[in-house]
């Protein structure tokens, strides 16, 4: 067993680099993916699905670049319910976060 203080404090290092590379990615895939195309596009899908009629030539060649993406939409809301209520404080920070680096 080692006691060397350097190797200690790699692997510390190594720790801290796959968190932060793990919650780095959770960012992305929520603020880049979700926010950015899903959650967008929602008002345009049911804007879609009440004014224009089946048969409408606009309509239907939206209807498959839309099919899945409110079902997507609900499931992300349902499975990051309890996630906004445990850290909405550090999710918030996050954000905040990206929207300054977007600047």
């Amino acid at each position: 067993m080692s006691c060397d203080p350097c190797a200690h404090a790699v692997q510390v290092w190594h720790g801290v680099k796959a968190a932060f590379s793990s919650l780095d990615s959770a960012v992305h895939q929520l603020v880049s993916h979700y926010l950015r195309t899903h959650a967008c596009t929602e008002p345009y899908i049911v804007a879609t699905e009440r004014c224009l009629a089946a048969t409408h030539p606009l309509y239907q060649f939206l209807r498959p670049h839309f099919e899945n993406t409110l079902r997507m939409n609900a499931h992300v809301r349902a499975s990051t319910a309890p996630l906004r209520a445990r850290s909405a404080c550090g999710l918030t920070i996050a954000l905040r976060y990206c929207s300054r680096a977007d600047r």
